[in-house]
């Protein structure tokens, strides 16, 4: 995490990943079709209001650019993948999303995979309030392979 207006820590429980740092696990190995626990904590200190947006800026396989701006509350975020075509449409919970410090424990399992081949990925989300200054900037990189190259790894 680049920037953010207040504490946060994501932490993948069991031994899938291979690091921790003060904003918690890193270097993760997540399988497709598993189930997985997190406990997240954070401590947002700024109210996130309408007009404020999140923005990824994504290169698949360093070639393929990904880029998506949508509302970061009150509407509703599309996104098309590119290569595998996926598109997902979500709704963005209401406005305000006011500074608060949340606890929580979550399980969560990967979908199927949908991804035909091995790709690469680099990517910045940043959250940005209505006069367009950064609110929260993370930066990420990975890989997402077929269920069958897992398997074979």
């Amino acid at each position: 995490m680049d920037q953010f207006p207040g504490t946060a820590t994501v932490v993948v429980g069991g031994n899938t990943c291979q690091q921790v740092d003060p904003f918690g696990s890193n270097a993760c190995d997540l399988k497709w079709d598993q189930t997985y626990h997190v406990d997240v904590t954070v401590n947002q200190t700024v109210d996130i209001v309408a007009g404020s947006t999140v923005s990824i800026d994504a290169k698949l396989d360093r070639v393929v650019p990904l880029r998506v701006t949508c509302p970061a509350c009150g509407g509703v975020c599309e996104v098309t993948v590119p290569i595998i075509k996926k598109h997902i449409r979500y709704e963005m919970p209401p406005c305000p999303l006011s500074a608060r410090a949340l606890t929580t424990s979550k399980d969560f399992t990967l979908p199927s995979s949908l991804v035909p081949l091995r790709i690469g990925f680099e990517a910045t989300v940043t959250v940005a309030g209505p006069d367009g200054a950064s609110i929260a900037v993370v930066r990420t990189n990975g890989h997402v392979s077929p269920k069958d190259a897992e398997e074979q790894a």
